[in-house]
């Protein structure tokens, strides 16, 4: 069984959602209903961390989740977010990475977050960098695209640095 963290948004982050539920209650409850369907969404986008991997609830991806390598993250950064979040100390984290950069916004307690996720990378990449590490190898004779994948996996990695990889790439143009 791999080991999960889920890292949820803060509530301070649906500041405006929750005060105009509680403002509604009077009326017919409807301020009940939207407090649960506040409570829901909030609960939705919260980010599972895995032992190699992040998935970051995304409506605008395939699935609705978008899968984050911990290999791939460079950087991750903290920024402030406006009025609430600002007085109640929720941030913004954004993962910086080979394949984009990610905006998560509403997380509590962001730099202790951001030490850990950093810490993951960096001993993933450790782990996976190791000699004498057992490498699969192809049974059969992998086409160009098979090729390409594998050496741009390898980049995203960080076993081959940017020249290495420009210059094979360039074979297969």
């Amino acid at each position: 069984m791999k080991n999960t963290i889920q890292i949820p948004i803060s509530r301070w982050s649906f500041f405006w959602s929750y005060l105009i539920a509680i403002c509604l209650i009077p009326a017919a409850g409807l301020g009940f209903f939207l407090l649960w369907k506040v409570e829901n969404t909030r609960a939705s986008k919260a980010l599972i961390a895995e032992e190699e991997r992040i998935r970051i609830p995304d409506s605008q991806e395939l699935g609705g989740v978008r899968i984050l390598d911990l290999m791939v993250i460079h950087d991750v950064q903290i920024r402030d977010t406006p009025f609430p979040g600002r007085w109640f100390g929720v941030k913004s984290l954004i993962f910086l990475s080979g394949s984009g950069d990610i905006r998560v916004d509403g997380i509590s307690n962001a730099a202790k977050i951001k030490e850990t996720i950093q810490l993951a990378a960096y001993n993933l990449r450790k782990k996976r960098q190791q000699p004498g590490r057992k490498v699969v190898q192809f049974q059969s004779i992998p086409g160009s695209t098979d090729q390409l994948n594998e050496l741009t996996l390898m980049w995203q990695q960080g076993l081959i640095d940017d020249d290495q990889f420009e210059r094979e790439r360039t074979k297969f143009s």
